[in-house]
């Protein structure tokens, strides 16, 4: 069930303010905590660091690592702001839309909590191409006239998600 870590981790990193991961959580670890009581900040959890060699801690320090690198790369989901969509076919399939911007610079961030893979659609702020920073693949988002770009019908995968900026300022491209 490791995977389904993949959108908390996502959001977390790619969020404003100041990302924290406790103890080893970057690799999976589980340890449950009382609802009450000293337990809950003076009991000794020392750290499985088995977690960090198996596959699935092996998969989440990636992820983590290379989330880390788009936060170090790029200025917008270190100082930039942020918008949530607010959409009711966002939420209805367990979405989570938001961007983060500086003047010029601008990311989608968009994660799926559910279990199963989601399809949407997002309007852009201009069209081209987009490059999508978690499983480098490179997205064109069409125009119609005057109007923004649009993506339609973006496969969002279960319990992941996407990180799109447009490939021109990508420093991925």
């Amino acid at each position: 069930m490791w995977y389904k870590l993949q959108p908390y981790l996502i959001a977390l990193l790619t969020a404003p303010g100041i990302p924290l991961l406790f103890q080893g959580q970057e690799f999976g670890e589980n340890y449950t905590l009382p609802l009450q009581g000293i337990g809950r900040t003076l009991l000794l959890r020392p750290v499985r660091w088995d977690y960090f060699y198996d596959t699935a801690g092996q998969y989440l320090v990636h992820l983590v690592r290379a989330l880390l690198q788009i936060r170090r790369s790029l200025p917008q989901f270190r100082t930039g702001s942020q918008y949530f969509y607010n959409d009711a076919a966002y939420a209805a399939q367990h979405l989570v839309l938001f961007s983060r911007g500086t003047g010029s610079q601008f990311s989608l961030v968009a994660v799926n909590l559910s279990d199963t893979d989601a399809l949407t659609s997002f309007t852009f702020p201009q069209a081209g191409l987009y490059h999508e920073l978690n499983h480098a693949r490179i997205l064109t988002v069409l125009t119609a006239g005057s109007s923004p770009g649009y993506l339609a019908g973006s496969l969002i995968p279960c319990t992941a998600g996407l990180v799109l900026e447009p490939a021109a300022s990508s420093p991925w491209s």
